[in-house]
C-alpha cells in the first residue's frame, strides 16, 4: 500500500511523558510527538511488548487521536510498536497501517535507512516492511484474506 506520510512534531507539555508512563504502567516515554495520532517513544522494545493495554490514556490524548507506542527494534526489527485508540472504540489494533505512516518517516530519519523492518507487537501482531518515499509511505507484508463481498448499487 502507498499512503500519505504523517510527519510528527514534538509535544511541548513536559508533564505528559510521566503521565503516559503511569497510565500505561511503564517507565515514562523518552519523547512524545503529535501528528494524526500521538506518538510516544520508549527506551526499549521490551517496554513496548510489556504494555498490558491502553490503561487510562484516554484523558491524555485528544478525542480525535490514538496513541502509538514505539521503540527501537530488536531481533532483526528496526522498530516495534503498539497502537491504542480508546476514543474510537479500539482498545488495541493488531496491525495499523496509518500508524506506520508516522512511524516510517520518524524511524527512517533516526536510523538513516529508507526501508525498515517493523513489528507491531500487539497480541495478534504482525510484521511489515515500511519504505519512506518522502510524501508517501509504502507498506507491505503478509496478509490473510478473511472476507469476500460484493456491493450492489
Amino acid at each position: 500500500m502507498s499512503l500519505p506520510s504523517d510527519i510528527v512534531v514534538p509535544v511541548a507539555d513536559a508533564s505528559l511523558p510521566a503521565k503516559m508512563g503511569e497510565a500505561l504502567s511503564t517507565p515514562a516515554p523518552l519523547e512524545v510527538f503529535q501528528g494524526r495520532n500521538m506518538l510516544a517513544v520508549f527506551a526499549d522494545a521490551s517496554t513496548i511488548r510489556a504494555i498490558k493495554g491502553p490503561g487510562e490514556i484516554g484523558g491524555m490524548i485528544p478525542q480525535d487521536k490514538g496513541l502509538i507506542a514505539t521503540a527501537k527494534g530488536d531481533g532483526g526489527y528496526d522498530f516495534v510498536s503498539r497502537y491504542f485508540a480508546p476514543h474510537h472504540g479500539v482498545p488495541e489494533d493488531s496491525v495499523t497501517g496509518s500508524a506506520h505512516c508516522a512511524l516510517t518517516p520518524f524511524w527512517a530519519a533516526r536510523i538513516g535507512k529508507a526501508t525498515l523492518r517493523a513489528r507491531q507487537a500487539s497480541p495478534r501482531g504482525g510484521d511489515l516492511v515500511c519504505t519512506d518515499a518522502g510524501e508517501q509511505t509504502i507498506l507491505s507484508g503478509a496478509c490473510v484474506l478473511y472476507m469476500r463481498g460484493e456491493i450492489d448499487v
